[in-house]
């Protein structure tokens, strides 16, 4: 155990920085909480949601920071390795409050004094007094919760009419107060109770016990550790699995375990402690004790219909949970009728309008869609089309070249691309201007045309650069094709320019390969020829 403490403390060290970051600025506080309980119980759980929504409504910024000591765990010898693992993670934090919930939480730090010496001391106290006087500061603030049991069966009692009573719990000292609470509380009653208690007794005992109905018996639960058969558990387990079985109301004195199915009530609320005490810490009062009541009134809907309780026997104050809207449960078949009268409404308007419709613009969409088709045709072709040379632009060879890729990985079939530029086609546009290029452009296009086989397809690549895409060509075929359109446009008589050559790069198509590839072999080529003094060819 020492070691592990040491480890901590060790490891701490090396992330406190991260804690720096987001510790205290100019305007905000920081506040630490040490439960001595567990993390994940349902009290400690509440008891942070209601710090948090108080530290929310405050007026500065604050950073809250949670350490759980497990006390049933940590003995009291390892204290000392506590507070130093605390001191190290924290080591680069100023605190300006320690909020202490518990025996084991008030003991470890009214110990040692030497734990955050700048910070300001709260010291959370139920109702039996934990604070040794003598380990107090001055300034200290010890804030007792105490709960007001006899507002619990108050309200129970005018709730309910009951004749008998079925108390489970344990026998040990704890469990033994809780059970001598409710007695007190039950003979200030004047009334004839029938009382039977069910201590240290296994789950199947009591579930049987509580399985037999009875308008006028509840259970009363106090608090178990165990099924009773050696197993521990969480109160809040047992009292789920009693809550599922019972034919009878389960109550309780406290909060956490209302969503385990018991029916509600007064009960101890560890949220409500949660924000009275992040209150109180603001609060102007420079008062060193505090007394607050823990209590809040609070039920389920479903509970309250299950075991037949007059919802208006609630007081106004109290909370229901799970309660559907007022207005939609006595109104639901108005609001039902009236939305399908409205839904057929507005059926019956819509088809109206849209038989009027359909009759008055349907010769109107028949003429626009015969339209549209045809303009639809012509941009088609059009957006396939270079406007300059009236060649396949880079959209349409794409298809083509697709097409003869698979084509040709299935078959077999050979395939070659010819890349050709215009030899210094710039000096052209330069000396004679773009309307002389442009020219030029369309008179090579006209060329290949006329020089080119039915089954292959020619493209403005981009600027001076076409491509024509040979199929069913090897190379030896497509070098002869290549020669001779290179022969034509070398022999014609451009108007209006000097003598135009033209540089090719051919690459033929290998089994597998991507377009990609198959044109950065072209390019290649023609990169070679034109490096090689242009007007020839390369593959």
């Amino acid at each position: 155990m020492i070691y592990l403490y040491k480890k901590i403390a060790s490891i701490t060290i090396f992330i406190y920085f991260l804690i720096c970051i987001t510790s205290k600025g100019e305007d905000s506080i920081n506040v630490l909480f040490i439960s001595s309980f567990e993390k994940n119980i349902p009290a400690t759980v509440s008891l942070e949601k209601g710090l948090s929504k108080a530290f929310k409504t405050s007026s500065q910024k604050e950073n809250l920071f949670f350490e759980y000591m497990n006390s049933q765990k940590l003995q009291k010898k390892s204290y000392y390795f506590y507070s130093d693992y605390l001191k190290a993670k924290y080591s680069n934090i100023e605190f300006d409050y320690i909020i202490c919930w518990g025996f084991n939480a008030i003991e470890l730090l009214t110990s040692s004094r030497d734990i955050f010496p700048n910070a300001k001391r709260v010291l959370l106290e139920g109702s039996k007094k934990i604070v040794k006087k003598e380990l107090l500061l001055e300034s200290d603030l010890i804030i007792k919760s105490i709960p007001d049991y006899s507002s619990t069966m108050e309200e129970i009692f005018r709730i309910k009419e009951i004749k008998k009573i079925i108390v489970m719990g344990t026998s040990d000292k704890l469990g033994q107060n809780r059970v001598n609470i409710l007695k007190k509380i039950i003979s200030n009653f004047e009334k004839n109770i029938d009382v039977e208690y069910l201590l240290d007794k296994n789950i199947n005992e009591i579930t049987k016990k509580l399985r037999i109905p009875d308008d006028y018996t509840i259970a009363f639960y106090l608090l178990m550790h165990s099924d009773g058969f050696g197993k521990k558990m969480t109160p809040y387990e047992v009292s789920e699995i009693i809550c599922r079985d019972s034919n009878i109301p389960v109550f309780s004195f406290w909060d956490p375990l209302f969503e385990s199915g018991i029916v509600g009530g007064d009960l101890i609320n560890f949220e409500v402690i949660g924000e009275k005490t992040g209150k109180l810490i603001f609060s102007e009062d420079n008062k060193n004790y505090k007394e607050i009541s823990p209590m809040k009134t609070v039920y389920d809907y479903n509970s309250l219909k299950k075991w037949e309780i007059d919802e208006d026997k609630i007081p106004p104050s109290a909370t229901i949970v799970n309660k559907p809207p007022d207005f939609f449960v006595r109104y639901k078949m108005q609001i039902f009728i009236f939305i399908l009268t409205v839904i057929f409404i507005v059926i019956i308007t819509f088809l109206i309008y849209r038989q009027y419709l359909m009759r008055k613009t349907n010769k109107k969409c028949l003429e626009l869609y015969e339209e549209i088709q045809k303009k639809n045709q012509q941009l088609n072709i059009i957006s396939e089309l270079d406007p300059l040379t009236g060649l396949k632009n880079r959209r349409a060879i794409d298809k083509i070249i697709k097409n003869e890729l698979d084509r040709n990985s299935r078959y077999g079939n050979f395939m070659s691309i010819l890349l050709i530029d215009v030899d210094h086609f710039k000096k052209i546009n330069d000396i004679y201007g773009h309307n002389i290029g442009d020219k030029v452009l369309s008179e090579i296009s006209k060329l290949l045309k006329e020089n080119v086989r039915s089954t292959d397809s020619i493209s403005r690549w981009g600027g001076e650069e076409f491509l024509i895409v040979a199929a069913n060509t090897n190379l030896q075929e497509t070098m002869k094709f290549s020669e001779k359109i290179r022969k034509k446009i070398e022999e014609f008589d451009f108007t209006k320019a000097e003598k135009i050559t033209v540089s090719i790069g051919i690459a033929e198509y290998r089994t597998g390969e991507t377009f990609n590839k198959l044109y950065e072999r072209a390019d290649k080529a023609l990169y070679s020829a034109k490096g090689k003094g242009r007007n020839r060819i390369e593959f």
